[in-house]
């Protein structure tokens, strides 16, 4: 197996390559022209999760959470904390002058903006408050070691970033201690789940409408996928459109053909002992869906009527 998309192999297409329908989670036409955010934000879901994980040998009762890095994974995951998590002291840090586009949705969704230039990571709890919740998304290596020095007593770190090699100095017997005696912990994620994947589906249709608008900096079609690519100071995030979205409708036969398929996988879900492709289903015609016993081919043969009885 190698992961796709991040480090093991590079992504595909679908006109190349055809995915299981179980791996695959179905997106409500609303959502269909930002279906491509799901994935990003179901990190963001599996993060927070992890970190209330690391707590759960006590009553942890975050309010305070800093999100480290501006660009669409920090803002789809600040919006997340504001909207679904119910965050209301939200800080976001980045290294940009006003005006800024992220500035704006940062400051739109109630957050505070933080210059690193003027107030590293270490520096936040003595500028600001110590943090409950610090979700890194720069994949800056050292963040990852000011984190602990930005959390409160029973803070957690949830790092994001995949950072490149970096060599630096720090001092590990006081952050060891910062971890044991004031009750601290990092997590680290990458990747989600079916079920973190549909709890982002739902946190989409929760999001303002506004904050959507602006994250979304352009959609191109293939003709222009050099244009997606591009980075200003305007860009946050953009997408490559293959086809446009329309609502496709099977002809009756295979319609029926589809929802028979669907009642026998709802039937069989959680079953360990599927049957193989040879084994026909004995009691009621399989084209029924039937349920009954398995018997090998050439097993099944015409039942005879029952003998019929004299009346007496």
């Amino acid at each position: 197996y190698h992961e796709r998309g991040i480090v093991g192999a590079h992504g595909y297409m679908s006109e190349y390559f055809v995915a299981d329908a179980s791996c695959l989670l179905p997106v409500s036409p609303s959502l269909a022209d930002i279906g491509f955010l799901v994935e990003p934000l179901s990190v963001a879901v599996k993060g927070l999760e992890l970190a209330t994980a690391s707590r759960s040998s006590f009553a942890w009762q975050p309010e305070s959470a800093a999100v480290l890095g501006n660009g669409s994974l920090g803002l789809l995951t600040l919006a997340y904390l504001k909207h679904v998590a119910g965050y209301d002291r939200l800080y976001c840090l980045g290294r940009r002058d006003r005006p800024d586009p992220t500035i704006d949705i940062i400051e739109g969704l109630g957050a505070t903006y933080v210059d690193s230039r003027e107030t590293p990571v270490s520096a936040i709890p003595a500028v600001h408050e110590p943090m409950d919740l610090v979700f890194e998304a720069t994949g800056y290596a050292k963040h990852a070691f000011e984190t602990i020095d930005a959390l409160a007593p029973n803070g957690v770190g949830v790092l994001l970033g995949v950072p490149e090699p970096l060599e630096f100095e720090v001092d590990g017997g006081r952050l060891h201690r910062e971890l044991v005696l004031h009750n601290k912990a990092l997590v680290g994620s990458v990747n989600s789940r079916m079920d973190h994947f549909e709890a982002a589906a739902a946190a989409l249709s929760t999001v303002p409408e506004w904050f959507l608008d602006r994250l979304v900096t352009g959609i191109y079609g293939v003709d222009r996928l050099s244009a997606a690519f591009d980075d200003d100071d305007t860009t946050i995030k953009t997408a490559v459109q293959f086809s446009q979205y329309e609502e496709r409708r099977l002809p009756d036969r295979e319609r029926r053909r589809a929802r028979r398929a669907g009642a026998v996988e709802r039937r069989d879900r959680g079953r360990t002992d599927r049957l193989p492709r040879d084994v026909t289903l004995a009691g009621r015609p399989r084209r029924h869906g039937g349920v009954g016993r398995a018997r090998t081919p050439g097993a099944d043969r015409r039942r005879r009527p029952p003998p019929r009885h004299p009346r007496r």
